[in-house]
């Protein structure tokens, strides 16, 4: 159970506080829901039924301070395994970042930034749709670790840099 004024991560929507939890009535019907706001983007509202298991399983407490650092010291430890095949590459990795598996997530910039070295080296570039996983698991990541670190997501890179060249 959650409660109300809790700062949350709400699937790959990002993270959300939740502004109240009230009934609604849709289709006749009356039913609690957790109402939740993005803390990023405040475009959107979003609606989760708290019977609705699979949607409320989607909605995830924030590290802390604490496991946040100690993530980013397992960085370097950190892999995923590259799949050849575009279209197996794609369903796996989208897997990973509906996940919430941050420590996957981390695994999968890596490989994904390592994979993009290496074709550059080629003068190539990375495929359309890896370009797109790379910047929403970058995404993921940035925002929460900006929120629990109490920082900017875009000064989140720098600061990972930063400590992991420090340890």
């Amino acid at each position: 159970m959650f409660n109300i004024g809790e700062t949350v991560k709400y699937g790959v929507n990002g993270i959300c506080k939740i502004v109240d939890i009230s009934k609604r009535s849709f289709c006749g019907e009356d039913t609690e829901y957790y109402v939740l706001q993005p803390l990023l983007r405040g475009d959107s509202t979003f609606f989760v039924p708290t019977a609705n298991e699979v949607l409320v399983s989607k909605i995830h407490h924030l590290m802390s301070k604490s496991a946040v650092y100690e993530l980013i010291g397992e960085i370097p430890e950190c892999h995923t395994e590259w799949i050849d095949n575009d279209k197996e590459r794609n369903a796996s990795y989208n897997l990973m970042l509906t996940s919430c598996d941050r420590h996957d997530i981390i695994g999968l910039i890596r490989t994904l930034h390592q994979r993009k070295e290496q074709l550059e080296e080629k003068n190539k570039k990375l495929h359309q749709a890896d370009e797109r996983i790379l910047k929403d698991a970058e995404k993921i990541i940035n925002d929460e670790f900006a929120v629990v670190l109490e920082m900017q997501p875009s000064d989140v890179p720098g600061f990972i840099a930063d400590r992991l060249a420090c340890c």
